[in-house]
């Protein structure tokens, strides 16, 4: 069992190996964790590339053929049965909707807004082209907070921008106020690596 082989992670508070539908029909392997936010004082942002980090040094231990192809971490508990076992095939279903809703990099070149929507569209189960700036969340596509969590983990591929906290996307009332979030966040990772970047002034 590859699970059993990975054993825990750190910065991970549970995962779960599911095979998800690749683009040519056939079948993937795929990893859905969860952050663990307990007693972590740590910036989300930080904690979320540590358990990145951490995943893919286990993961490198694997085999080839036992390697998840795509890794996605979320901050909500997997969904499980009554006597507490994860339900694989709902975990299967969100990271597919996850994938589904993930921006390629050609369109994340195409803007923010363009990558976000289509994402929006993807989770809430929407044509992208029905989707405008003014598109309300809750009242017009029934956005709920199992979608904030799923559309946080798909715009951590965004460059620059990381993952939007699924509370703060939970705020939003309309797709343009998480364009505006996501956009914010981009601009504020900019802004760290210069700071980063800058040569301390001589003595």
């Amino acid at each position: 069992d590859v699970e059993n082989t990975m054993g825990t992670i750190r910065c991970i508070k549970e995962y779960v190996l599911v095979g998800t539908v690749d683009s040519r029909g056939g079948e993937r392997l795929g990893m859905l964790a969860v952050l663990d936010l307990e007693d972590s004082k740590a910036d989300k942002g930080d904690l979320r590339e540590d358990a990145m980090e951490a995943i893919k040094k286990q993961v490198d231990k694997l085999p080839s053929f036992q390697r998840p192809a795509v890794i996605h971490i979320v901050e909500a508990d997997l969904p499980r049965t009554r006597t507490r076992k994860i339900q694989r095939r709902d975990s299967a279903a969100i990271l597919e909707k996850i994938i589904a809703a993930t921006p390629t990099k050609s369109e994340a070149r195409l803007g923010i807004s363009t990558a976000i929507s289509k994402a929006i569209a993807s989770v809430t189960g929407t044509s992208a082209k029905d989707i405008t700036s003014g598109t309300k969340l809750r009242e017009d596509l029934g956005f709920d907070s199992l979608m904030a969590v799923e559309l946080s983990s798909a715009l951590a591929a965004l460059p620059r921008s990381g993952s939007p906290d699924p509370d703060e996307i939970s705020k939003c009332e309309t797709v343009a106020d998480v364009i505006q979030l996501v956009g914010a966040s981009s601009i504020e990772k900019v802004e760290d690596a210069r700071e980063e970047r800058k040569i301390p002034d001589p003595l």
